[in-house]
């Protein structure tokens, strides 16, 4: 009964933090490969906010690896009043890194030939 009742408060405070969050920023949760397209979409409620670049960081060291201006405006989307389309497509070395553009950070992602690998199994499991 803990257990349930310590997995329901972390569910509980994990969506209370999406609903207060303004700007997200979305990513391919599985990965990139390191020559394939690579797309993170950056979503905003804040109807200001103008993002003209992005960074990118190592997702141990924290240092900044990768700054980019290949973000392209989409607008309106859903519930948000801005969307955005960071593309770090030219991007082709393997690790572990994280987005940032203004306040707003990505979670974790790699960038490696593996990421999909086990991805069917898992999914049939």
């Amino acid at each position: 009964m803990k257990l349930r009742s310590l997995f329901l408060s972390a569910l509980v405070l994990s969506t209370i933090d999406l609903v207060v969050a303004q700007t997200v920023i979305r990513i391919n949760q599985l990965g990139y490969l390191p020559r394939s397209t690579k797309v993170a979409v950056l979503l905003s409620k804040d109807e200001k906010l103008s993002v003209q670049s992005f960074v990118l960081h190592d997702a141990l060291t924290d240092e900044v690896v990768w700054k980019s201006k290949q973000v392209k405006a989409y607008g309106g989307y859903g519930a948000f009043s801005q969307s955005y389309r960071l593309d770090l497509s030219s991007f082709h070395h393997d690790g572990g890194y994280y987005i940032k553009a203004g306040d707003a950070r990505s979670p974790n992602f790699r960038i490696a030939n593996d990421v999909y690998s086990g991805a069917a199994d898992f999914l049939l499991d």
